[in-house]
């Protein structure tokens, strides 16, 4: 892993789960990466199931949900988000977006 990266990736057969590992996703920093990395991965392997892990996650802002919301449009599997703290599931429940993806909190 690169040591400078926004993402950790693993694959298993079904399932794709990207690790955000930057405690703020603002818009300055997710312009490009990780949503690029997150498109190659998924053009070269399409899962069953997507899983976005928010554990490293304290604040993100609104283009970062819209980003969510454009890859829910792109992806024809199942979205998992997991590990939303307080925050960031009250933003979920708030602006509504709680019904547009599974959500598991496994901490």
């Amino acid at each position: 892993m690169n040591e400078s990266a926004i993402v950790d990736i693993q694959r298993t057969d079904k399932t794709l789960t990207i690790a955000f590992l930057e405690s703020r996703l603002n818009a300055i920093r997710i312009d490009n990466e990780p949503w690029v990395t997150i498109d190659q991965s998924l053009q070269t392997s399409m899962p069953d199931i997507l899983v976005l892990n928010f554990s490293n996650v304290n604040v993100l802002c609104s283009a970062v949900l819209g980003k969510i919301v454009v890859l829910n449009k792109k992806f024809k599997g199942e979205i998992v988000l997991t590990n939303l703290s307080e925050l960031l599931l009250e933003v979920f429940h708030i602006t509504g977006l709680n019904r547009l993806f599974t959500i598991r909190n496994v901490n």
